[in-house]
């Protein structure tokens, strides 16, 4: 079996898009209830290490656009439009 080396990058480092983060700030208290998007709206979210496609669910919890998982420590989001 041949062996293969895999490099790990961060989704920075190979996505296309610039994200400008709608907080300004990322500490826990950065997004208050008027600064979030409406439930169902999809935002580049904004997390330790990564960013991915997601929304806000009708509780309020953010969750993934491909598998509508929940996610955890959010820092900020952004629009991509």
């Amino acid at each position: 079996m041949q062996k293969t080396n895999y490099s790990v990058r961060t989704v920075s480092e190979i996505s296309p898009f610039p994200v400008t983060p709608t907080t300004t700030s990322f500490d826990d208290h950065a997004m208050d209830e008027q600064s979030l998007p409406p439930a169902g709206q999809r935002v580049i979210v904004l997390c330790a290490g990564y960013r991915c496609l997601g929304y806000r669910d009708e509780h309020g919890v953010w969750r993934t656009d491909a598998r509508n998982e929940p996610i955890e420590n959010v820092k900020g989001w952004a629009n991509f439009e």
